[in-house]
């Protein structure tokens, strides 16, 4: 089990440090527990104009959850978290936990999907996104 699913490219996911910590001007905080296994996170929002420009987090647990967290993180940093990109990564991950299509920037979680296990790891950052993002729609 193991060995299929912590591949070289997961590995160097959960290494990734490039938007680990709280970005200069992060006033949105949210944080999300997965109480079986004790993974954390914990996302810092940058927002402007109605979306989140600029995303940090510290994750703390396994290396599923940690990778998926950086792979977020990526995306934010690539194109700003608004509602439609807050659903496509809901929708890109439906998808590559039901062994669907699978985005590029997902392909290192790919092989959770066969471990039901390890969705919660997989989702954990969503989790955490949809109340970064509810943070600034209250706004």
């Amino acid at each position: 089990m193991s060995e299929a699913l912590y591949q070289p490219a997961l590995l160097a996911h959960a290494k990734d440090t490039a938007h680990v910590g709280r970005p200069e001007g992060a006033s949105l905080e949210a944080r999300a527990d997965n109480p079986l296994c004790g993974d954390r996170v914990v996302l810092f929002g940058v927002a402007q104009a109605g979306q989140i420009v600029r995303m940090g987090h510290t994750a703390r647990g396994c290396v599923v959850c940690k990778a998926a967290t950086a792979i977020l993180a990526a995306r934010v940093a690539a194109v700003p978290l608004n509602a439609a990109t807050l659903a496509a990564w809901h929708r890109d991950l439906d998808q590559l936990l039901a062994g669907g299509a699978v985005a590029v920037d997902l392909a290192p979680l790919a092989p959770a999907a066969a471990h039901p296990s390890r969705h919660a790891c997989v989702r954990l950052a969503a989790v955490a996104a949809d109340g970064l993002w509810s943070a600034v729609s209250e706004a």
